[in-house]
């Protein structure tokens, strides 16, 4: 893969424990461009020994993406490309980090739901070389750019969080992974949420 710092990104279904899961890979081959990667888009996919893997194909046989769709129902997404830098200065950029992983785990509920698979799962995230990176908030909450608290550990293993039920709003099933990586920058939460929890209304989103 391309880049040092990466986020993985896991959704593990309960029943990926059971002796003997049936997962039929050939139900998405029709629809794999759904199967989607994290701020990249999809140039190949194939199948490999542990399912189904889509990425998107950089130069020198590399990549900075992708999904993997296990045969037991887990699902792996790892991208190196929503990270980035400025005269030098590692970044997380918060609300595109936010939005991709909201619309990432749509994307793979739906999947799921292809698949006949049903809560609850498990999600975990982690970001791994990201010593020494910030994150990039609105002007609003940083004006003068002196929240200048970095991020203190090279790997962050974030809290899990439980998918208990699809009719649950991504967004808010994402919160506590959300303010867990604000947390680990200096933040006391994640302001991309509003007073009633809903995303996309906090105070990251006003200049």
């Amino acid at each position: 893969m391309t880049g040092t710092a990466r986020l993985v990104f896991h959704v593990i279904p309960y029943s990926a424990f059971e002796t003997k899961p049936q997962i039929n890979l050939k139900t998405l081959e029709e629809d794999i461009w759904s199967l989607s990667l994290i701020y990249s888009s999809i140039s190949s996919y194939r199948y490999n020994l542990d399912g189904l893997i889509a990425y998107n194909n950089k130069d020198n046989n590399s990549t900075g993406a992708y999904t993997q769709l296990y045969r037991n129902g887990i699902i792996e997404s790892v991208s190196t490309t929503v990270f980035n830098s400025a005269e030098g200065n590692p970044y997380i950029p918060s609300i595109v980090f936010e939005q991709e992983l909201i619309e990432a785990l749509k994307t793979y509920i739906s999947t799921h739901q292809k698949l006949l698979i049903s809560p609850p799962s498990v999600l975990t995230l982690s970001l791994v070389g990201v010593r020494g990176y910030k994150l990039a908030v609105s002007q609003r909450l940083d004006a003068w750019h002196n929240h200048i608290h970095v991020i203190d550990r090279d790997s962050l293993l974030l809290p899990e969080t439980i998918i208990e039920d699809y009719a649950i709003d991504p967004a808010a099933i994402l919160r506590p992974i959300f303010d867990a990586v604000w947390n680990s920058a200096g933040w006391p939460k994640s302001y991309g949420y509003d007073e009633s929890g809903e995303w996309g209304k906090g105070s990251n989103f006003h200049r």
